[in-house]
């Protein structure tokens, strides 16, 4: 389908124009109905036409969350190549775990490649950061991964963040990177990051690092010891 609207867009445009169609879309897009809604975010999305990029702004903030989502995915699909910060993130409040994957899995399934990549981790917007953290992840651009440890942005209060940041920092980074971070900042995290950073570390034999856990073990939460233990042992 991504193919086909890609490549024979302009051709569906003048079809539905030329059959009287193309403002009926207008019609579903303001519909009383969040399934006609949907119906015309993905239509207006898929053959690329922007004539009411305002409107699908309008339902990023809906608490309907099919509609929401649909409305996030469809400002992907319609982002030229000029916003490569995805702008439309910074008027949003918030963002579900949800959201930001349907994000990011439009910006790889529609080949948004024209991403700046250091706007979005070194950005003001929580949401923009995991973004960012997630995009280079599932790209392997590890040329970024020094972004995603810059001093201002360690001190959030953000659990998403801090657990975004450190999963594609553990995807991307060497063994002896790895070690570096961990030693100079797993103190500092909350245990729903200890943990997530502990399961990546069973594979690592360095003795640093071994005598660092051996260090921390005892002043630790119960679940982060038994992880702690379980890489010891």
């Amino acid at each position: 389908q991504e193919a086909v609207t890609i490549n024979f867009s302009p051709k569906f445009i003048i079809l539905l124009k030329d059959l009287g169609l193309y403002d009926k879309q207008k019609k579903l897009l303001y519909s009383i109905s969040n399934v006609q809604r949907i119906i015309a975010m993905k239509l207006l999305s898929y053959l690329r036409i922007n004539d009411y990029n305002d409107r699908i702004l309008y339902y990023t903030k809906s608490k309907n969350h099919a509609l929401r989502t649909e409305a996030d995915a469809a400002l992907v699909r319609l982002m030229g190549n000029t916003d490569t910060g995805l702008s439309f993130i910074e008027q949003k409040y918030r963002l579900s775990l949800l959201d930001i994957n349907v994000m990011v899995n439009a910006v790889l399934k529609n080949f948004k490649t024209d991403i700046d990549y250091e706007s979005l981790l070194t950005s003001d917007y929580v949401y923009k950061k995991i973004v960012g953290a997630l995009l280079i992840k599932n790209r392997k651009l590890k040329e970024y991964k020094h972004l995603l440890f810059q001093e201002q942005q360690t001190d959030t209060r953000y659990l998403l963040l801090r657990q975004s940041k450190w999963d594609s920092f553990l995807e991307l980074a060497d063994e002896s990177e790895t070690v570096d971070v961990v030693l100079k900042n797993f103190e500092n995290e909350p245990d729903e990051v200890k943990l997530l950073i502990l399961e990546n570390l069973h594979q690592i034999k360095d003795v640093y690092l071994k005598n660092f856990l051996v260090k921390v073990a005892e002043k630790q939460s119960l679940l982060v010891k038994i992880e702690i233990l379980k890489i010891l042992f």
